[in-house]
């Protein structure tokens, strides 16, 4: 029987969830991760070994699987992660042990996009300093940044950058992109200039980050890049923490 492990923040110890029911039901062996760091990528190499060994698939969440992890592994043939990234998985060691790694691309671009307003209005509206000065008896009036008219500087325009340009410009922003692979159709149709990154930064009144983490972007803003944005400029995350110094 295949044994399928299954990270614990997608599970939180419950087997009744629909997807676990459907593996049972196919035949599937189910082992649920019962630790409590694992699925933060906190457990050690040899704690990560033991809690998979004897696992052919794994519906992984935010653990690391290095190589050493992956070589010890001998039944492990799948790793599907729930995500769009994979910066968390030695990719090379994966194809040279025969394991296949899957995300799950359009699960969750709408809500990254989403997150990213959010994000953006938190700050434009000074929501979280405003609703602490109200609980301590204030009333601050105080003028709050616009959304419209402002420029937003997209840094990787793919499934989630086009979704977030697409939200900003029914707001009334002005849409900078720097990708480079764009999608030129979508671009044309939809006004985006497209900039190199320093210029984006130079000329953006908020810039959101929404490209994958990967050797090439690793650090991609650091204190040379931050001193290129404007002295009240809003820089959002909601990719990868590595991307920023």
């Amino acid at each position: 029987m295949i044994t399928v492990a299954i990270s614990p923040r997608l599970h939180a110890h419950n087997e009744d969830v629909m997807f676990i029911r459907m593996l049972k039901e196919e035949g599937f062996a189910i082992k649920l991760i019962d630790h409590d760091h694992f699925s933060h990528g906190h457990a050690s190499d040899e704690e990560e070994i033991e809690l998979l060994n004897g696992a052919s698939a794994v519906i992984a969440a935010g653990e690391r699987y290095s190589r050493k992890v992956i070589e010890s592994l001998p039944d492990l043939r799948v790793i599907a992660r729930l995500g769009v990234g994979f910066d968390s998985v030695d990719v090379g060691a994966a194809t040279a042990n025969d394991v296949v790694l899957t995300i799950t691309p359009n699960s969750n671009h709408e809500a990254v996009a989403e997150h990213a307003i959010a994000l953006m209005m938190a700050v434009a509206k000074s929501i979280v300093s405003g609703d602490k000065a109200m609980r301590n008896g204030e009333w601050p009036t105080h003028p709050l940044m616009p959304i419209r008219g402002a420029t937003l500087g997209i840094v990787g325009i793919g499934r989630i950058g086009r979704d977030l340009a697409v939200r900003a410009l029914a707001m009334k922003m002005n849409i900078l992109a720097t990708e480079p692979q764009p999608d030129m159709d979508f671009v044309h149709d939809n006004g985006i200039q497209l900039f190199d990154l320093d210029a984006l930064l130079k000329n953006s009144d908020y810039v959101s980050l929404n490209c994958a983490l990967s050797e090439e972007t690793r650090g991609l803003i650091d204190r040379h890049k931050l001193a290129l944005m404007k002295p009240d400029a809003v820089l959002i995350n909601t990719a990868r923490g590595g991307l920023i110094v």
